[in-house]
C-alpha cells in the first residue's frame, strides 16, 4: 500500500470513532465545540514542518474552512495534552504495516543482524554465538589472521579464544578492494554469493538515520511534557 491508497489509509483511522476514544485521555476531552477538532488536531500535527507553532498554525487554518477563526499557540498545546501519545504511535503503526515491508532473513524467530565496520569485537562475537543470534559483520583486514593469510574467498576458522568458528567471506569491490565479512550462518541458509547484497542493505538504514538527526532534527521536540515528546517522536 503506497501514495494514495496510505494516506487514505491513515485518514480511515483518524476518522474512526473508536480510534478517537482511544486516543483521548479523557472521555468528556473533544466533546465541546471547539475550534479545532480532535481529527483536525491529529492532521495538523501531521503537517508540521520545522517551524514555529504558530507560523504553522497561520499556515494551516485557512485550509479548514473556518471563516474569522484563528487558533494561538496556547490554545494548541492545551488541545494536545488532551491527545496520547500512543495516538501517533498507531497511526505510524498502520503507516508501516501497510507500505513498508522489510526484506529479511528469519532463521526461526529470529532475526539477522548486520553490523558495520567498528562494532565487530571477540566478546560480542561469542555473544552472539553464545545466545545462537544469526549475524553478518565487516571487519578490518588484520582481525581474522587466517583468512588474511590464506586469501580464501569463503571458508571457515576457529577466532581466537572464543571457541567458536566463524565463517569468512572475501566480497570483491567494483573499485578493487575488498570486504571481509563475518558470520556464524553456514552455506545452507545463505549462499556465498548473497552476502555482498545483504550486506549492502545496511546502507539505507544510515542514511535515514543521518535524516533523521540533521533534516528532520528529531532530537529538537516542540514541548516538554512526556505525552507531547511522544507525539512529535
Amino acid at each position: 500500500m503506497r501514495g494514495k491508497n496510505c494516506i487514505e489509509a491513515l485518514i480511515g483511522l483518524v476518522q474512526q470513532k473508536g480510534y478517537e476514544q482511544r486516543s483521548k485521555k479523557r472521555e468528556q476531552d473533544f466533546t465541546r465545540k471547539r475550534k479545532m477538532t480532535f481529527s483536525e488536531i491529529i492532521y495538523f500535527m501531521l503537517s508540521i514542518v520545522k517551524e514555529s507553532t504558530q507560523n504553522a498554525l497561520e499556515r494551516v487554518f485557512p485550509h479548514l474552512q473556518k471563516e474569522n477563526l484563528g487558533m494561538n499557540q496556547q490554545a494548541l498545546s492545551l488541545a494536545r495534552q488532551k491527545i496520547k501519545g500512543e495516538a501517533f504511535e498507531e497511526l505510524f503503526q498502520t503507516r508501516v504495516n501497510g507500505s513498508y515491508q522489510m526484506d529479511r532473513y528469519n532463521r526461526g524467530d529470529r532475526e539477522l543482524i548486520i553490523f558495520d565496520r567498528g562494532y565487530p569485537s571477540h566478546k560480542l562475537i561469542k555473544s552472539l554465538s553464545d545466545k545462537a543470534i544469526a549475524y553478518v559483520m565487516r571487519v578490518q583486514q588484520g582481525f581474522i589472521w587466517k583468512q588474511d593469510r590464506e586469501g580464501m574467498q569463503d571458508g571457515w576458522v576457529l577466532l581466537g579464544k572464543t571457541g567458536w568458528h566463524v565463517r569468512v567471506m572475501q566480497i570483491p569491490l567494483t573499485g578493487g578492494e575488498r570486504e571481509i565479512l563475518i558470520t556464524n550462518l553456514g552455506e545452507a541458509p545463505m549462499a556465498y554469493q548473497a552476502f555482498g547484497e545483504w550486506y549492502y542493505k545496511r546502507w539505507g538504514i544510515q542514511t535515514t538515520y543521518k535524516a533523521l538527526k540533521q533534516k528532520r532534527e528529531t532530537e529538537n521536540v516542540s514541548g516538554r511534557l512526556v505525552d507531547k515528546v511522544k507525539q512529535d517522536f
